[in-house]
Order: C-alpha cells, then sequence, then structure tokens
C-alpha cells in the first residue's frame, strides 16, 4: 500500500501574525508533505514580513494570489521558494495541481480580477478528472454565500467543474463558508481562516481523499 500523502492548506492569511503562527503550528504538528495556500496571504502592510515567516517553514509551499494580494506577485514568491501555480500543471502521486490567480469583483472591490472568458480556454486545456484546482474564489453557488443570501462564487470555477470534472477545488475568499461540500462529482473545500477553521488537512492514499478541517 502507498503511504498518505498529505496536504495541508489554507487560504486567507492576510498577513495576519496570529494567523502566521497558527499556520507554522499546524506544519510543525501535523508534519504534511505540502502546504498550499489558495490566496489572499500578506495584507497590505505585512508582504515582507509574511514572505519572511513562510519561507521559513520547513515545508514545500505552492500557491495563487487573491483578491487582497495586489502588491504581490508570482516573483515574490519564487524568491523565497513559494510555487506559483497560476496556469501552472504540477503533477503529484495520483493526481495534478492546477491554479489560477485573482477572483471576482463582487461582493468585495478587488484590483486582481478574473477576465473569464480569456482564462476559461486556458483552464480548459489543463483541468481534467485527476485535477486539484486551486483558485481564491468558490464556484459559484457552492460554500459562496455572503451574508446567507448572496451568492459571490466564481462562474468561471463553475463552468470548469461543470465540464471538466476535477477532483477537487480548494478555495477561501468567504471566510464565513469554510467547509466542504459536492458540486457534481467534484469536492469542493473552503479552507478559509476564520473563527472555526485553521485551514485543512487532506490525506490521499488508493482509496481517495479524507478531508478534516482544523480548528
Amino acid at each position: 500500500m502507498k503511504r498518505l500523502f498529505r496536504i495541508y492548506a489554507v487560504a486567507d492569511i492576510h498577513g495576519n501574525a496570529d494567523r502566521l503562527s497558527v499556520v507554522e503550528k499546524n506544519v510543525t504538528e501535523l508534519k504534511p508533505d505540502l502546504l498550499i495556500i489558495p490566496g489572499d496571504i500578506a495584507g497590505l502592510f505585512s508582504k515582507n514580513q509574511t514572505l519572511k515567516t513562510l519561507g521559513a517553514l520547513d515545508i514545500k509551499i505552492m500557491a495563487v494570489r487573491g483578491n487582497s494580494d495586489i502588491f504581490m506577485s508570482d516573483r515574490d514568491f519564487a524568491s523565497i521558494g513559494i510555487i506559483p501555480l497560476h496556469l501552472a500543471q504540477i503533477q503529484k502521486e495520483g493526481f495534478k495541481l492546477v491554479g489560477i490567480n485573482g477572483a471576482l469583483p463582487l461582493p468585495f472591490h478587488t484590483r486582481i480580477r478574473f477576465n473569464e472568458k480569456a482564462l476559461e480556454k486556458k483552464l480548459m486545456g489543463l483541468v481534467d478528472s485527476k485535477t486539484i484546482l486551486v483558485a481564491h474564489p468558490p464556484p459559484f453557488g457552492v460554500r459562496d454565500e455572503v451574508l446567507g443570501v448572496m451568492h459571490a462564487g466564481s462562474r468561471l470555477i463553475r463552468n470548469v467543474i461543470d465540464r471538466r470534472k476535477p477532483k477537487m477545488v480548494l478555495c477561501g475568499h468567504i471566510h464565513e463558508r469554510a467547509g466542504q461540500s459536492k458540486a457534481g462529482q467534484t469536492l469542493v473545500v473552503n479552507c478559509s481562516f476564520s473563527k472555526f477553521c485553521s485551514g485543512v488537512l487532506i490525506e490521499w492514499d488508493y482509496k481517495g481523499a479524507i478531508v478534516q478541517f482544523r480548528n
């Protein structure tokens, strides 16, 4: 039997020192093979310290940028060894990782946003049933309710799910909707940092994925 491949995923750190400390603690305790961050990594004035803290972690990190990462670039990621996932296709044990930077403008103003039509064709060519798609916003209609009523997810991500049926989507953005739900055959995991969630541990074995949320 193959050993478990362990992923720790957490979104929406926002450069908060307490959240970074919790991430560091979880990495130390869980000993995952990989840390994935689906966006909103740093705050407006915390980029350098956030990068310094993440760069000191003894773990491989992959990430996409969220709507708040306006001063963060993929070049910044690469400077400390974080692997940018935007429109990348990275093969792992029994699955592959594909990512996309940015978010939609609603319900929040954002400077990093999707040009959905331009990106849709590229994503469709990268994603298949063995893909973990890493995006900042959730897909439209799944784990994306704001104030319990307004759907604020990405129609692009939803279209990719409906047509390409990825194995999993890792996302954040809507802090109050951390958790997991199914969209057809795809497991959608919102791993946004919140009062009740400090990310998720995903363990892969020959049967599939086991998702455990961290309090």
